[in-house]
């Protein structure tokens, strides 16, 4: 999907089944590959959210939930 001039927009549908651990593996890997990554949207698991919300300000991401 095209957004506008320079971003691109991409959806990565990733379930966690509310395991924290599983959560910072799998934005660890998202973080640290193409393209690059500018806000977070989701978990659905507030223990999950938690730990993705704490993490995420550390690489300047913005992290929405439910």
């Amino acid at each position: 999907m095209y957004c506008g001039t320079m971003i691109q927009c991409i959806c990565v549908v990733i379930t966690l089944q509310c395991l924290p651990g599983l959560a910072m593996k799998v934005l660890y890997d998202l973080v640290y590959n193409e393209p690059v990554k500018l806000m977070i949207l989701g978990p659905g698991c507030s223990v999950v959210s938690h730990f993705v919300g704490q993490a995420a300000r550390m690489w300047n991401l913005v992290a929405v939930s439910t």
